[in-house]
């Protein structure tokens, strides 16, 4: 086998992961010198090969060539070969597009040749010079156990995206959130179940649609189906801090509507009665001018309001 240099091809492309000291190579389906070893691609596509030393990086090509003929013991070689052959088809000539030979014997001469010698055959071994690769970086490690690089996952060929799993996501926000507000999960737990308690509950399905807590669901329609999300990593980063945001809000807001009175003790509410009391009576000793009666009235009507709203949330006994 012969062993040439060959030209270097176009420059290769390659992703850098740099944060796990990885380089990955696309290679097109063919035979490589890859890390001191002979490595063979065969794929319709580019496929992805990981490499230690990007500097010395060869392809690889074999032609197959006639070296001589042989007829037993015999050879001939290819120049000899073509002389004969020649000398031989110089006895053919066509009418149009028919071959005709001066004779019969000429012609069984030329075939008994072609059916006697037969090609030996050599390969030409020819490598590259080191092929140059263009790298592009990327990252494994995304901040977020819920966003992943698709490129690494085998999920896409373009390393720039990231897939962002938005129901994993959703479910792990929710335990986090109820985890931090001291509520223990409870399985199978209907909403009802969860009426002034501080345990909550989900479903097997559907996402956090059927999350049951503070008596009743705690998410609308609009959270029982979650997608898998792909674009660049701000784009799926923003989405996942959205998500964040917007679920720890809806519970943190119906946890703050629905313990009020059992996190009463944290508050001085009686307090806040006895100043709410004072108010009124201090309104009620005063005679409004016929310009700013309205304004009396409004006010009375606020803290009574005010006064109601704390009776009733917090069951005040008279």
């Amino acid at each position: 086998m012969n062993k040439e240099v060959a030209p270097a091809i176009n420059p290769l492309k390659g992703i850098d992961i740099e944060d796990k000291n990885l380089k990955v190579v696309y290679l097109k389906s063919g035979k490589y010198l890859v890390d001191g070893e002979v490595i063979t691609v065969e794929s319709y596509s580019e496929a992805k090969v990981q490499v230690k030393d990007v500097s010395n990086i060869r392809i690889i090509t074999e032609n197959k060539y006639i070296k001589e003929y042989v007829c037993g013991e015999e050879k001939l070689s290819v120049k000899q070969y073509d002389e004969q052959i020649n000398q031989l088809l110089s006895k053919r000539k066509y009418d149009g597009y028919e071959e005709e030979w001066e004779s019969l014997d000429d012609e069984f001469a030329y075939r008994k040749f072609m059916q006697l010698w037969t090609p030996i055959y050599n390969t030409k071994q020819e490598i590259s010079e080191p092929l140059l690769v263009q790298f592009e970086k990327t990252k494994y490690d995304t901040g977020c156990q819920y966003i992943h690089n698709a490129f690494l996952n085998g999920d896409d060929k373009d390393f720039t995206l990231f897939t962002y799993e938005q129901g994993q996501a959703w479910l792990g926000i929710t335990r986090e959130c109820f985890e931090e507000l001291g509520m223990e999960y409870k399985e199978n737990a209907n909403y009802s179940a969860t009426n002034n308690k501080k345990i909550w509950s989900n479903s097997s399905h559907s996402c956090i649609r059927y999350v049951t807590g503070f008596g009743g669901y705690v998410f609308d329609d609009s959270w029982g189906n979650p997608r898998v999300i792909e674009g660049t990593l701000e784009d799926v980063r923003k989405r996942y801090e959205d998500d964040r945001s917007t679920i720890r809000k809806i519970i943190i807001d119906k946890y703050n509507n629905h313990f009020g009175c059992i996190d009463a003790g944290k508050f001085d509410f009686d307090r806040l009665r006895t100043i709410i009391s004072n108010a009124q009576r201090n309104l009620f000793d005063i005679d409004p001018k016929q310009k700013s009666y309205q304004a009396w009235q409004r006010a009375k009507d606020k803290l009574k309001e005010a006064q109601d709203m704390i009776n009733v949330a917090y069951e005040v006994k008279k």
